[in-house]
């Protein structure tokens, strides 16, 4: 659940970001792929409400500046154990919360999918502080057997759209100590995600506890290896970058005006703005002699560097137009 709150790039960009930049011409703008110019997505999944979330996950992310999505089961004994940490002290320091249903027991009807989802939509949107109405949650279906599962695909669907929840991304085989059993095979998917540009996941239950767990070893390693690629990907939650990818495939700006003293853009895209609201990433040609550059977007304002004739910062799409002259 990203915040509404605008967000602008603050700092120099390399020219290995910028090479595909129409050349030279005064306002020119390409929207990045992904978020901050990274050439992969990379989205760390975590389910069940486990202690070792608690314990082992968490705090490490934390240190490292990584977003996890944790797929939460606020019904569950596992939530009540950790209760302080799930419902202040995790939604406080960045972390993201997925619905896997109330109690991960199963769903066997659609009245009994209402209460199972409805619940735990409840609860995240209640310690997010967000509303249902304005704010998409990522889905992940809890793994139960097959007696426990009745509802059909389409009342799923009908389900999920009730409640502005997206089903993740199939991650069947791409669950830690089940397809994925070494820090060596998880960085392979991180590196072929980076290869080819993609968002890719990998998925988590217990981390040096509970059930189907990785070891704490195995996944340090994995964060430092991730630590070592951070230049190059963007490691957040599922729902950021559902709704940048999709802003980002309908996503036009326009050169309004373009002169030595001042650049006028305009970003619009199709995505329904109470839902879709994650700033893009744009990369603008500006004149060379800018060294700084003074980004405007109503009441929204920061000064950024540029490199080369080039600077990067995210704006909204949105009917006001951003504003880019020379920074003092």
């Amino acid at each position: 659940m990203k915040s509404t709150v605008f967000v602008l790039v603050i700092g120099l960009i390399t020219l290995s970001h910028l090479y595909s930049t129409a050349a030279d011409v005064p306002g020119q703008t390409r929207v990045a792929k992904w978020q901050d110019d990274k050439k992969a997505a990379l989205l760390l999944m975590f389910d069940d409400s486990m202690p070792s979330h608690v314990k082992n996950v968490v705090p490490e992310l934390k240190k490292r500046g990584f977003v996890g999505t944790f797929y939460v089961n606020p019904g569950s004994g596992s939530w009540a154990g950790k209760r302080v940490a799930w419902e202040h002290d995790i939604p406080e320091i960045g972390m993201v919360y997925g619905n896997h249903t109330n109690t991960h027991k199963g769903i066997l009807s659609v009245e009994n999918g209402e209460e199972e989802v409805g619940l735990c939509n409840d609860v995240i949107h209640k310690l997010f502080k967000t509303q249902q109405a304005t704010r998409l949650v990522s889905f992940g279906v809890p793994g139960v057997p097959k007696e426990k599962w009745s509802i059909t695909k389409p009342q799923l669907k009908e389900l999920l759209d009730k409640h502005n929840l997206v089903e993740r991304p199939h991650v069947g085989d791409r669950f830690a100590s089940i397809n994925l059993k070494t820090s060596a095979d998880m960085l392979k998917v991180v590196d072929k995600a980076i290869e080819t540009g993609v968002m890719d996941s990998i998925a988590f239950h217990g981390v040096g506890g509970e059930w189907l767990s990785a070891t704490v070893e195995t996944f340090m390693e994995l964060m430092d290896g991730l630590t070592a690629r951070k230049e190059k990907l963007w490691i957040t939650d599922h729902i950021s970058a559902y709704a940048y990818e999709t802003e980002r495939g309908s996503a036009e700006v326009k050169v309004l005006d373009a002169t030595e003293k001042q650049i006028r853009l305009l970003l619009s895209c199709k995505a329904d703005p109470k839902l879709f609201d994650h700033a893009l990433t744009l990369v603008t040609n500006v004149p060379a002699a800018w060294t700084k550059v003074d980004v405007t977007q109503g009441s929204r304002r920061a000064v950024v560097g540029a490199s080369a004739g080039h600077v990067m910062f995210d704006a909204l799409p949105s009917s006001e137009a951003i504003v880019l002259e020379p920074g003092k």
